[in-house]
């Protein structure tokens, strides 16, 4: 049997004074006063170890000192000492009473009890009150409590910024980065543009500090390279809800679209995507010069294949007029552009890219996809046969995507007769 239930340990009273008026009493019930099933020791302690109650806290309050009814506000008696202090009597029935509120209001332990028994009895109690206990607690309004700040730490950190004291922000966000790894704190880098989109042009000359940062300032690979991605992201947060600020801030991401750090162009067209979340087509019209460059045209079809912007494009003309500039751009590029990353870069997102814009549009994009297939550039023709095999568009588009192989079939070069063919006629041997 194990029913060691002393009383003096159950119940701890503590008396705090709130002010001149008011009293609070709080009795703290709970481990180490007793196990929280008193039952014949039936089951083996190495699986079933006993387990410990949750502390929990019952808190009152009462009425003034000289109060001509100073139980008016408590079921039990209080009286005053000399020094203006109150004190609880029949310490015992408080006692009873608070060891049955807590073996009523702590539910039974469920599976892995051998495991997390001690864990439910200590590790998660914090201050939480249980329920049938905050039922019983009496508020007062007599005397103010002291009040914290509760403000989150990343607004507090970038309002310091603002006022010219970046080391906190920067210390916050590089420890929360997820680098180096394979990707950045995407949700820490969201809540960044949100304090920011909320605190208006005040937060850009913070967010354009971070995203200037050279190669040498926050080298790729480690945990600074997060501070200008997050300020690229927080740029184009804040020019899809300013359009006087818009170019500006557009600017800064078609800086650091061909950046050489791979996740600050990530960077630029996540910021790209969450600008036209804001304003779809309009900006669409205003990333004209974009598709001048390989990384640029490429951020652009990144960006538009993407949520939230894909949802708000309804101009299926511009859609297309942009998707046919990026594949005149890698059509008309020279050989020696076939080395280039950019180049590389945009070849790929031609492959992949234009599948979510065809489901979202349809036929408009299968039409420009069958001027695309008569083109002879393999890694192109490549390019276009990746295309229509995305799981994206097989189910929902199956004529049009037949139609589009056979414009590819058809636009294939004969093939080379091995009846006329001679070897090679480039005489590679030096003459003596």
């Amino acid at each position: 049997m194990n029913q060691r239930c002393p009383s003096e340990a159950v119940g701890q009273i503590r008396i705090v004074p709130l002010g001149v008026h008011r009293i609070f009493v709080g009795v703290f019930l709970g481990a180490p006063g007793r196990t929280r099933t008193c039952d014949p020791r039936l089951r083996r302690p190495p699986l079933y170890p006993t387990e410990l109650r949750a502390r929990g806290q019952r808190c009152t309050t009462h009425g003034a000192v000289g109060d001509s009814n100073p139980t008016a506000r408590s079921p039990t008696r209080v009286i005053a000492d000399e020094d203006g202090c109150k004190r609880r009597t029949e310490c015992s029935r408080v006692h009873e009473h608070g060891r049955n509120a807590a073996a009523r209001s702590e539910p039974a332990t469920r599976g892995l009890e051998g495991r997390r028994s001690i864990q439910l009895s200590y590790g998660h109690v914090g201050n939480v009150v249980p329920r049938t206990v905050q039922s019983r607690c009496y508020h007062t309004t007599a005397a103010p409590m002291p009040i914290t700040d509760l403000r989150d730490p990343l607004a507090c950190a970038l309002d310091d910024a603002i006022a010219g004291r970046s080391s906190a922000l920067h210390e916050l966000l590089t420890r929360g980065s997820r680098l180096p790894g394979p990707r950045i704190n995407a949700a820490l880098a969201d809540s960044f543009a949100a304090a920011c989109r909320t605190r208006g042009p005040a937060a850009d000359s913070v967010a354009i500090a971070m995203a200037s940062l050279s190669p040498t300032q926050a080298p790729g690979a480690t945990v600074y390279e997060f501070l200008p991605a997050c300020g690229l992201i927080a740029l184009g947060a804040r020019a899809g809800t300013d359009p006087e600020a818009r170019s500006r801030l557009l600017a800064v991401l078609h800086r650091h679209a061909d950046d050489t750090r791979y996740r600050v162009r990530d960077a630029a067209v996540l910021g790209l995507s969450r600008a036209g979340a804001m304003d779809g087509d309009g900006l669409l019209g205003s990333v004209d010069s974009w598709m001048e460059g390989y990384f640029h045209a490429a951020a652009v079809l990144h960006a538009a294949a993407r949520e939230p912007w894909l949802s708000n494009l309804e101009n299926a003309t511009l859609v297309v007029e942009r998707l046919d500039q990026a594949f005149a751009l890698a059509r008309s590029a020279p050989r020696a552009a076939a080395r280039f990353p950019g180049y590389k870069e945009l070849v790929a997102a031609i492959g992949t890219d234009p599948a979510s814009i065809a489901a979202r549009f349809g036929r408009p994009v299968f039409e420009l996809l069958e001027r695309w297939a008569a083109v002879d550039d393999p890694s192109l023709r490549a390019a276009v046969s990746d295309l229509l095999a995305s799981s994206k568009l097989a189910g929902r588009f199956g004529p049009d995507i037949a139609r589009v192989r056979s414009a590819l079939a058809a636009s294939l070069p004969p093939p080379r007769n091995p009846d006329h063919y001679v070897g090679p006629t480039r005489r590679r041997g030096r003459q003596r």
